[in-house]
């Protein structure tokens, strides 16, 4: 028999049982069609690739929750050629404007996906604290026109104590200030709080009005409530499950962690699994990703040979130990560190990756053009060109530190202060090309009082260290002399007498000891800041003459 004809009367027999369990014939054909799918296009792995196996280890109920995971799990890869819409509530539509409530994680994250806001960071939980565990509903205001965005949290529904219940769990929020405010915060692109007159006043839109519409949508029976309602219930089944679950996975509890994306559940069901030594690589991608968004170092070492993007996931989660750990047990290739934030490399991270061989030009280029990254490489050893170096300052428009990072480079990266520099200082800050070597000075006038303060109490913290330490040594020298003095005598309470003065001579010496190290230190960050000074004032010079 050929081996396609043997897989065919596989799949007769395979149907047949599942028939004869009671199962309509319509219903078996659709979930082994999905099966012989899912094998062609090698989602499924192992002895589970077999139809054979399925037939006579398991259950038809079982196969099809295997299919629904590995369906689940192979729609994730599509994740960059398709955008995640979500489900969500618009609350206003217009040629203007674009008023939503998003009722789950990609809802959100799509809608602000140009903002700074936290609940819409992929890697991050905050929607699931907001929207779920909280009852908070945020409202996002997206102007169609001018791209600007408002978030809006209306916390009306949020869980308050009862005053009369003493066993009740005290409320997170502080509820006069909540009720003080109007029982919301407003955001706006760039995760500033604003009050409802600037709001308005920003957007011509009624906050309250809004959160109005918002509120018609939490009634029993509308979407809002819905979804709170029926995530909740499924958040308490899931956590009694897994708190019983045995040393095998459930493709029960999977099905239910990827319904309602709950990252510290996923993390505590990947966890009991990799206690007790359950291979963990096979279970669907995004509940390994929805893990490491709550503890991305523990997941990171219980895999055998995560993916690329679970390594990604991993390290983003603000995981330090993750990217150590994944740079340790050779998951990370040179081209994976071009798409990781910048802001998890350190000098301690470069060093690593360094020693692994994995800085090669395209990623020095790469840590170079970021103002974060630019100064880790040239604290972990490396040399930055100037021009990489200034490619970051131009992409940086953070009014708050622009100046200060400027600073930064022509003193640690010894880059010049060039015509395309001024502008774009000029640009960000709304000031005068004139006046941006004015606004440097002043700036490293701050910087070096700032140092000459620190130099002031670190010569006051000094000196009292050296007063302890004479009274320290005083008394030492008078419980080295009673000790002398006992030092032959045998009584039992002179011998007591003597390990407390043993003792007591030990601290002091110890306290002594512990005194001069802060000293030695202390003096180490003087010579520094001086030295530091000096820089400073150098460059003050070099602007004068630039």
């Amino acid at each position: 028999m050929r081996i396609k004809e043997f897989i065919v009367e596989g799949y007769k027999e395979a149907e047949q049982k599942f028939v004869s369990q009671g199962v309509s014939a319509e219903e078996v054909k659709k979930v082994l069609d999905t099966f012989r799918d899912l094998v062609n296009r090698n989602q499924i792995q192992g002895n589970e690739r077999n139809i054979d196996w399925w037939a006579k280890n398991k259950s038809f109920q079982e196969l099809a929750e295997e299919v629904k995971l590995k369906l689940a799990d192979s729609s994730t890869t599509q994740i960059k050629r398709s955008k995640k819409v979500g489900r969500s509530v618009n609350l206003l539509d217009n040629d203007n404007w674009l008023v939503v409530v998003p009722l789950d994680k990609d809802a959100s994250c799509f809608h602000g996906k140009n903002s700074d806001w936290c609940t819409a960071k992929a890697s991050q939980q905050y929607f699931e604290q907001y929207f779920y565990d909280n009852s908070i509903i945020l409202i996002y205001c997206l102007n169609k026109k001018t791209g600007g965005m408002w978030a809006i949290a209306n916390y009306r529904h949020i869980e308050i104590p009862d005053p009369d219940d003493e066993d009740a769990e005290e409320s997170p929020y502080d509820l006069t200030e909540l009720e003080q405010s109007g029982w919301a915060e407003i955001f706006d692109q760039q995760d500033n709080s604003i009050d409802f007159a600037k709001f308005k006043q920003q957007t011509g839109l009624d906050a309250v009005q809004l959160m109005d519409l918002s509120d018609q949508k939490i009634k029993p029976g509308e979407p809002i409530h819905q979804r709170i309602t029926t995530i909740k219930t499924s958040i308490d089944a899931l956590k009694r499950k897994i708190q019983y679950l045995g040393n095998a996975r459930n493709l029960e509890i999977e099905h239910g962690l990827l319904d309602v994306e709950n990252s510290e559940l996923s993390y505590q069901y990947i966890r009991n699994l990799g206690k007790n030594n359950v291979e963990i690589d096979k279970i669907p991608i995004k509940i390994l990703i929805l893990a490491t968004r709550h503890r991305g170092d523990t997941i990171i070492t219980w895999l055998r040979n995560p993916n690329s993007k679970i390594v990604k996931q991993s390290i983003e989660s603000n995981q330090t130990n993750a990217f150590k750990v994944a740079i340790e047990r050779d998951f990370i290739r040179s081209e994976d560190l071009l798409k990781i934030s910048s802001y998890k490399f350190d000098a301690t991270i470069i060093k690593m990756l360094d020693n692994k061989g994995l800085l090669n030009k395209e990623v020095i280029k790469y840590l170079s053009s970021e103002a974060v990254t630019m100064f880790a490489l040239n604290e972990a050893g490396f040399e930055v060109n100037p021009a990489y170096a200034e490619q970051a300052i131009l992409k940086n428009r953070n009014t708050a530190n622009l100046p200060s990072v400027v600073i930064k480079a022509m003193l640690k990266i010894n880059l010049p202060l060039t015509p395309a520099i001024v502008a774009h200082v000029s640009d960000v800050l709304k000031i005068k090309n004139t006046d941006v070597k004015r606004l440097l000075r002043i700036e490293i006038s701050d910087i070096v009082a700032s140092l000459s303060d620190s130099i002031v109490r670190f010569d006051k913290r000094i000196q009292k260290a050296k007063d302890d330490i004479e009274i320290f040594k005083s008394r030492a020298e008078k419980t080295a002399a009673k000790i002398k003095e006992l030092e032959g005598r045998k009584s039992p309470n002179q011998q007591y007498e003597l390990l407390m003065l043993k003792t007591e001579l030990s601290m002091s010496t110890s306290r002594i000891t512990q005194l001069q190290e802060t000293i030695d230190r202390v003096t180490k960050q003087i010579e520094e800041n001086q030295k530091e000074i000096e820089e400073y004032n150098s460059l003050i010079s070099k602007l004068e003459k630039h």
